[in-house]
């Protein structure tokens, strides 16, 4: 935690189920509801991607796993340096995933693009909404 006062970062303990990529991955913020939303990332080895969509509460520093893992969704690929932003449509909080790179898409979208890299590798420009206020994909 970085106190902006001071420029002097501390280490905070967390609790609950952390977002499993460690590079790469993208973050975005909801002020209304004070909290980080985190997706995809790389763990730094083999074919260890993810489209995770994890929640930190930076007030109890309690980590929650909203989409991925134990809870599969009909997403994205998995994937890291991709974009991710927020956004309130009537009255309901947002998450817009695009782009990316990983393993090629099991699940690929209609009219997105997938180039391949290497191997199973690509970078798609692929577009995908997440609905926190519902906890469904659009």
């Amino acid at each position: 935690m970085l106190h902006l006062d001071t420029g002097i970062w501390h280490n905070k303990p967390t609790t609950g189920d952390p977002h499993p990529g460690v590079i790469g991955y993208a973050c975005a913020v909801i002020e209304n509801k004070h909290k980080l939303f985190f997706f995809g990332g790389y763990c730094g080895h083999d074919d260890c991607y993810y489209n995770n969509i994890s929640q930190l509460d930076p007030d109890t520093l309690i980590w929650s796993n909203l989409v991925g893992g134990d809870h599969q969704c009909d997403g994205p690929m998995k994937k890291y340096r991709c974009g991710i932003i927020s956004f309130t449509s009537e009255g309901e909080d947002h998450l817009f995933i695009t782009g990316g790179y990983g393993p090629h898409s099991n699940n690929p979208q209609p009219n997105a693009e997938y180039r391949k890299a290497f191997g199973s590798f690509a970078s798609t420009n692929e577009q995908h909404i997440y609905n926190i206020s519902t906890g469904k994909s659009i």
